[in-house]
């Protein structure tokens, strides 16, 4: 249990609870299994271990991590984290500014605010999810398969050179495709307005949820040129703009 002042718990090989006062805290984790609850003033320090961690956050925090298992959720202050080998969930803060990264395990990444910035890591399989302000999502670099979901705010969203997927929310995103396969689905009733960059049609595509049968074609009959874009209108009034692209076909539209 941590007082006013500044402390460091070494964590070692049993099942520890800590409890972090007012002052800043410095958690070494073990191989035990370790929970912590964060304090709302002074500023945690957080390091993984070889056993699970989970740790609520209350105030600014940092996170590092070890080849455990760890789930850190921030319930105030910004979070800074950055997982380890082990497979690990992070939740930013609501105030925003929040930093979250994937290692080499599997990472799910969840977005609290404005000025958030995910970035998946080097492990397959990685889950990124935009929260309600604008943020950056990003696999740029990566081989894996990474998933994306959208929310209601500004995104941009950046795919990997692996299989990349995302469901697009009810926001304005800016896409750009990688050199792996790329998949953006629309669900119908979200009215989204989305632009997509780097458009390849020998691999990426646009997939449609929800929407009647033969949508893709009416929409492809009703779109236009634009300086060299092409711009595509929905049944639900979602925008779509293929920057710097023409020429979109039924092969490269799925769903319907």
């Amino acid at each position: 249990v941590g007082g006013t002042g500044n402390a460091t718990i070494a964590d070692t090989s049993g099942n520890d609870l800590i409890f972090a006062g007012a002052g800043t805290i410095d958690v070494h984790a073990g191989s035990g299994a370790t929970t912590i609850l964060g304090n709302a003033v002074g500023r945690s320090t957080i390091r993984g271990g070889t056993g699970t961690l989970v740790a609520a956050a209350y105030g600014t925090t940092l996170f590092a991590g070890g080849t455990g298992a760890a789930t850190v959720a921030a319930y105030g202050g910004s979070l800074t984290a950055q997982a380890g080998s082990g497979n690990a969930i992070f939740l930013g803060g609501p105030l925003g500014n929040n930093t979250l990264a994937g290692g080499s395990g599997q990472t799910i990444l969840l977005a609290g605010g404005a000025g958030d910035v995910l970035i998946a890591g080097s492990g397959a399989g990685d889950v990124l999810l935009a929260g309600r302000g604008a943020e950056t999502l990003t696999g740029a670099g990566t081989t894996g398969t990474q998933s994306y979901y959208g929310g209601p705010g500004l995104e941009t969203i950046l795919f990997g050179d692996g299989t990349n997927q995302l469901l697009a929310g009810t926001g304005i995103a800016q896409v750009t495709y990688g050199a792996g396969t790329g998949i953006v689905a629309l669900t119908s009733g979200k009215a989204a307005t989305i632009t997509l960059h780097n458009f390849n049609p020998t691999h990426d595509f646009i997939a449609l949820v929800g929407f009647a049968p033969n949508t893709a074609a009416t929409v492809l009959s009703n779109a236009l040129t634009v300086a060299g874009s092409e711009h595509l209108t929905l049944p639900d009034g979602t925008q779509i703009t293929l920057q710097g692209f023409t020429g979109l076909t039924t092969a490269n539209i799925l769903g319907a």
